[in-house]
């Protein structure tokens, strides 16, 4: 069902829901026996086969669709996210290539105002697509995407990555740790407004004469309205 070159890439896919561990106990299958599958083809019945890329959102090796997809790497491999198949593991969801685009403090040294305010980072945030399948991808705080990793077949949203960015705020919860709906992916998907910048922010905070824990306060205030 599944040849050497899709199962590594399966193996590196399953960083995207906890590991390979994670997945096999979702799934309901031993996790020797599907780390042996994964690495050598050791038998695997199509059964429990069905049930990993189930899990993985990946029914009959294709993309679900239905769904916006919720991928969040906690722990990466041992050396590091920059080790990680990113665009060999994504190609199993955009085979025929994909877009991608990264929330605006994304950007390592860049603080947002949460930050400066709170001490608190949020997590990496990315969104991917190719008009059918939705993807947000989250990276905990500090990991973000190494050049490099985002290749054939995928490619940054606007042509490079310094101009692909998102337009949400870092309390926009669903983007954040929630799971925004189809009408509120492809919103941000489309819409191509420069979010605001740290100098920006500053700016209307110095106009303003207050803390940055006071702008931090009427942001989520108005947020929750």
């Amino acid at each position: 069902m599944a040849d050497k070159s899709i199962r590594l890439r399966l193996k590196a896919a399953c960083y995207f829901f906890g590991g390979q561990k994670a997945v096999a106990h979702a799934a309901g299958v031993d996790n020797s026996n599907f780390g042996k599958w994964l690495t050598s083809g050791t038998k695997l019945s199509d059964e429990k086969v069905d049930l990993i890329l189930g899990v993985m959102g990946l029914p009959n090796l294709k993309p679900d669709t239905s769904a916006v997809h919720m991928w969040y790497v906690k722990s990466p491999p041992g050396n590091g996210i920059s080790s990680l198949d990113f665009a060999g593991a994504a190609s199993l969801y955009f085979p025929n290539g994909g877009k991608i685009a990264k929330a605006s403090w994304v950007e390592p040294g860049l603080k947002t105002l949460k930050r400066m305010a709170l001490l608190r980072q949020p997590k990496s945030v990315y969104a991917l697509t190719d008009g059918h399948c939705r993807v947000i991808l989250r990276l905990a705080t500090p990991m973000a995407l190494q050049k490099g990793q985002v290749k054939p077949p995928l490619s940054w949203r606007d042509g490079k990555e310094e101009t692909s960015i998102l337009n949400i705020s870092d309390i926009q919860e669903q983007w954040i740790s929630g799971t925004p709906t189809f009408a509120e992916f492809d919103a941000v998907w489309e819409d191509r407004a420069a979010p605001l910048s740290r100098e920006d922010l500053m700016m209307v905070i110095r106009s303003e004469g207050i803390t940055y824990q006071e702008a931090v306060r009427r942001i989520l205030e108005n947020h929750k309205a």
